[in-house]
C-alpha cells in the first residue's frame, strides 16, 4: 500500500509541475503576442489616419481641377450647379459636414452645411478662422504649378475637423505647371468633415478594428495620438481591446479553477483505486470507450461533410481577398515608403533621385485612387446611389480628351491609336461617366492588346434611332468559357491575372453605368486576334421622349 501511495503522488506531481511550466511558458507568450497585436494596431490605425487625409486631398483635387466647374461656379454663379455638384453631393456622397469656397481676400464666397435637421452643430464663421485661412493661403501658394489637394486635422470650437483643401486651376495650367496663375484661380475650396465619435465608429465598422475612441479614458485601451501637420498633437484615439485572456481567466474564475483541480485530482485517486480494485469497472470504462468512439466516428463524418462545405467558400473568400490585398498593398506601400523617406529632409532643396521618388509616388498613388474609385463607384451604382449629370452632346466630343489621357500608356507598349468618330448625332449621356466608360475600355485593350498591336474606337449611326460607339483592339482575345463571366465583379482571366494589374471590377462597371444612361453594352471577340466592344445609346430627336 506504501508502494501504490508512493506511485499515486509520482502520478499526481509530475503532471502538476509538467503544467506550472507549461503555464509561464504560455504566459511569456501571451505578453509577447498582445505586445505585437499593440504595435500592429498603432501602425494599422496611424496608416488608416493618414488615408483619410488622402481622400480628402484626392477630392479637393478633382472637383478643382476641372474648368466646366470654375466656369460655372466663379464666374456664372450657377446656384443650382453649386448646390448639385458642390454642395449637396460632396455632402451626401462623402459625409461632410460642410463645404466652403473661398475668394482670393478668404472672405466667403458660398458655404453649404448639413441639414439642421441632423442635429449636429455646425461651427461658425469659417471664413474667419485664421487656420482655415492659412489652409487656403498653403493651397494658393502651390497651384497652378503643383495644384494637387491637401488634407488636415484641424481643432475647430473644441470638435475635431478632418479638413480638405485645393486652388481652383484651369486644366491647361495644371498640364503645363504655370509659374503664375490668373486671379480666379486664387479661390479655395475648403470640405470639412467632424471627426466625432459617429466618424470613429464608422470606421471601426469599415476596417474591422476593436472599438475606437475618441478622447477616451486609457485604462484599457492603446492611445494614438493625432497630430497636425507640424506634428503637434491635436487629439487622440484609444483602441480599446479585450482584456489578457489569461489574466481574465485567472481574476475572474481563479477560485473555479482551483476547485475544478482538486475536483480532477480527487477523480484521478478514485479511478486509480478503483481500476487497481475493481476489474469489473475497467470493463465498463472499455464498453463505454468503445461506445464513444462510434459516436465520436459518426460525428466526425457529419463534420467532414459541412468542412468541405466551408473549405469551398473559404477558397472563394481566399481568392477575393488575395486579389484584393496584391492590388492595394502594392501602391499603397510605394506611397507611404517614398512619402516617408521624403519627410525626413523637408529643408532641401529636391535632387534628381529625389524627384524621381516623387514620380514614384504619384504612379503609386494614382494606380491606388484608380482601383479605389472603381470599386467605390461599383457599390454606389449596384446601391442605386450614383448621381448622373445628364447632358445632350455628340459622343464624338469625349474622344479627343480620351485619347489625350491613354496615348502615353498605348506609347509605352507600342501600340496606334485610331480614331474614327464618324457620328454627329447627339445622345443624352452624364459627360463624365461616359469619358469614364471608354477610358476604362481603352485602358483594357491597351493592357490586353499584344506589343505593336492597333486599337480603333469610334462612334458611327447604329440603325435609324441609335449610336454606336465601339472600341476594338488586335489583343489576345477573350476565351469561350470566360465569355459569360466577364462583367461579373472582381472575374480575370487566369490567363493574365498575375501579369497585368487590375481588380475585375472595371467591366462590370461599364456594364453598370452604361445601362444607368440608358445604353447597352456587348462585344465580340475571337480568342488570338482581339476583341470589340459595343456601346448602343438611343440618339437623342427633338421629338423623342427619351431623356
Amino acid at each position: 500500500m506504501n508502494f501504490l501511495s508512493k506511485q499515486t503522488l509520482g502520478f499526481l506531481l509530475i503532471p502538476i509541475f509538467t503544467l506550472m511550466f507549461m503555464g509561464i511558458f504560455v504566459m511569456d507568450l501571451v505578453k509577447k503576442h498582445d505586445l505585437a497585436i499593440e504595435q500592429e494596431r498603432s501602425q494599422f490605425l496611424q496608416a488608416v489616419l493618414k488615408n483619410q487625409i488622402l481622400d480628402v486631398s484626392v477630392v479637393a483635387h478633382e472637383f478643382t481641377l476641372w474648368d466646366e466647374a470654375i466656369n460655372k461656379v466663379i464666374f456664372e454663379r450657377d446656384q443650382e450647379f453649386m448646390d448639385e455638384n458642390i454642395g449637396s453631393y460632396l455632402i451626401d456622397t462623402y459625409g461632410y459636414t460642410a463645404t466652403l469656397i473661398l475668394t482670393d481676400a478668404n472672405e466667403k464666397f458660398v458655404r453649404f452645411d448639413v441639414s439642421e435637421d441632423d442635429g449636429q452643430p455646425i461651427p461658425h464663421k469659417l471664413a474667419e478662422n485664421k487656420q482655415l485661412q492659412q489652409i487656403a493661403q498653403t493651397a494658393r501658394a502651390v497651384a497652378p504649378k503643383s495644384a494637387r489637394g491637401s488634407g488636415y486635422w484641424l481643432k475647430i470650437e473644441d470638435d475635431l475637423y478632418l479638413v480638405g483643401a485645393g486652388a481652383f486651376t484651369y486644366e491647361d495650367s495644371y498640364e503645363q505647371k504655370s509659374e503664375s496663375r490668373k486671379e480666379v484661380e486664387n479661390y479655395v475650396l475648403l470640405t470639412l468633415t467632424r471627426a466625432d465619435q459617429v466618424f470613429w465608429d464608422k470606421l471601426t465598422t469599415q476596417f474591422s478594428l476593436p472599438y475606437l475612441a475618441w478622447e477616451g479614458p486609457v485604462e484599457n485601451g492603446l492611445k494614438v495620438e493625432i497630430k497636425d501637420s507640424l506634428g503637434n498633437d491635436l487629439s487622440y484615439l484609444v483602441i480599446s481591446g479585450p482584456n489578457n485572456p489569461v489574466q481574465s481567466i485567472i481574476e475572474n474564475y481563479g477560485v473555479a479553477v482551483v476547485a475544478m483541480t482538486l475536483i480532477l485530482i480527487g477523480f484521478a485517486l478514485f479511478s486509480i483505486k478503483r481500476s487497481l480494485d475493481y476489474k469489473k469497472a475497467h470493463d465498463e470504462v472499455v464498453t463505454l470507450n468503445k461506445h464513444m468512439d462510434e459516436l465520436v466516428k459518426a460525428r466526425t463524418d457529419e463534420l467532414a461533410i459541412a468542412l468541405e462545405a466551408a473549405n469551398e467558400a473559404s477558397r472563394a473568400k481566399s481568392v477575393f481577398l488575395s486579389s484584393m490585398s496584391h492590388e492595394f498593398r502594392t501602391p499603397l506601400n510605394g506611397i507611404l515608403g517614398f512619402n516617408q523617406l521624403l519627410r525626413l529632409d523637408k529643408n532641401r532643396t529636391l535632387t534628381e533621385k529625389e524627384k524621381d521618388w516623387i514620380s514614384q509616388i504619384q504612379a503609386a498613388g494614382e494606380l491606388l485612387l484608380s482601383l479605389v474609385n472603381d470599386v467605390l463607384d461599383l457599390a454606389h451604382v449596384e446601391s442605386g446611389r450614383i448621381n448622373l449629370n445628364m447632358e445632350k452632346l455628340q459622343a464624338r466630343e469625349v474622344f479627343k480628351n480620351c485619347c489625350e489621357l491613354t496615348k502615353q500608356m498605348a506609347a509605352e507598349k507600342g501600340i496606334t491609336l485610331k480614331a474614327k468618330p464618324e457620328s454627329d448625332k447627339l445622345v443624352e449621356v452624364d459627360r463624365r461617366r461616359l469619358q469614364q466608360i471608354i477610358l476604362n475600355l481603352l485602358n483594357n485593350a491597351i493592357k490586353y492588346n499584344k506589343e505593336g498591336g492597333d486599337v480603333v474606337f469610334g462612334c458611327k449611326n447604329h440603325g435609324k434611332d441609335q449610336i454606336r460607339l465601339y472600341i476594338a483592339d488586335t489583343g489576345y482575345g477573350i476565351l469561350d468559357e470566360e465569355k459569360e463571366n466577364i462583367f461579373d465583379p472582381f472575374f480575370r482571366s487566369d490567363r493574365h491575372s498575375s501579369e497585368i494589374e487590375g481588380t475585375g471590377v472595371g467591366l462590370s462597371l461599364v456594364q453598370h453605368l452604361t445601362e444607368a444612361m440608358g445604353g447597352t453594352v456587348s462585344f465580340e471577340s475571337e480568342e488570338g486576334k482581339g476583341t470589340t466592344f459595343y456601346l448602343d445609346f438611343p440618339a437623342y430627336l427633338p421629338n423623342n421622349s427619351h431623356t
